[in-house]
């Protein structure tokens, strides 16, 4: 067995209502491949858009479950909340973090909190007047993968947006640089990766159906630089209450790293950045994985929300 001597069962979670179904199967697809080649036993537990939760009742107590899910119920709380009501140890973040992680506008107001820096900007309803002039990015608060990310660059496309939006957004002020995403596991920074979309947007196309972005896995930058995304990385990792993997991304500007938001639960394609990271540190797929579900075997069940809240 590669990496441990402890043959685990381990649920993997995949699809759920989301959005964001279907990169959560190609997720899951290379994590329990993963888990296999470090020899752990893999059932793979594929959840319905209508009431996911009612499959995870069926998973036995002694399973490790590793909910490779993406978007604001698989990532954002709710798996979490189930799963810890369950009594299940999982991989990934408790559903209060999840949620907080989650939320644009609230992790916004962790890091101007713990002083990282953030770009100009609010949150905004149909209507809203915007917060900064174009070029802006808007994006919706709770969804992941950069789904209905959009960049804004004049008045007319401001206004026009704003107008046809059906829930609440975050406007933020483009910050022109060069973007960093910083992974984080088990306590530690992974190293720096630049991203370089074809066409200047790292959104839901650049990630998921183009294959023209560039990576760079500790690409040159100054060491000032480096120290400053690795910093700010750690800050928001333990304001957030960080457990086992995330990701922060970054736009290098003028002034310095400027905070854009935090991904609790990265993806595992072919294409996804944290398994690039941990590769180029010597931690190939299989021992990634398998240190995940260790440590969320140590460390057990998590106490059932509806005990955290009496």
């Amino acid at each position: 067995m590669a990496g441990t001597k402890k043959k685990l069962s381990v649920s993997v979670l995949s699809g759920g209502p989301d959005a964001e179904a279907m990169i959560s199967r190609k997720s899951a697809e290379a994590i329990s491949d993963a888990l296999r080649t470090a020899g752990h036993q893999v059932f793979e537990v594929d959840l319905p858009k209508s009431r996911p939760e009612l499959l995870l009742h069926n998973i036995p107590k002694d399973h490790i479950v590793f909910p490779a899910l993406h978007g604001p119920w698989g990532e954002g709380g709710g798996a979490q909340r189930e799963l810890m009501d369950l009594g299940l140890s999982f991989v990934g973040f408790t559903a209060h973090a999840a949620s907080a992680a989650m939320d644009k506008a609230k992790t916004r107001q962790i890091a101007a909190t713990h002083n990282v820096s953030i770009a100009e900007g609010a949150v905004v309803d149909s209507g809203s007047q915007a917060p900064c002039p174009p070029p802006c990015i808007l994006k919706p608060l709770d969804e992941g993968s950069s789904v209905g990310l959009q960049l804004l660059k004049t008045e007319t496309e401001l206004t026009e947006a704003l107008h046809k939006l059906s829930s609440s957004a975050l406007c933020e002020a483009f910050v022109p640089g060069r973007e960093f995403t910083v992974p984080w596991l088990l306590g530690k920074v992974l190293p720096i990766v630049e991203i370089v979309p074809a066409e200047g947007l790292y959104d839901h196309e650049a990630k998921y159906v183009r294959d023209d972005t560039t990576f760079t896995v500790a690409p040159e930058i100054s060491e000032q630089a480096q120290v400053q995304l690795r910093n700010a990385t750690l800050t928001m990792a333990n304001a957030l209450n960080a457990r086992h993997l995330g990701r922060a991304d970054f736009i290098l500007g003028p002034q310095g790293p400027v905070f854009l938001e935090w991904n609790s639960m990265p993806g595992f394609t072919t294409n996804s950045l944290l398994p690039r990271a941990a590769a180029h540190s010597g931690i190939p797929l299989p021992q990634l994985t398998d240190r995940l579900v260790l440590a969320a075997h140590a460390e057990g069940p998590l106490q059932p929300i509806s005990d955290c809240e009496s």
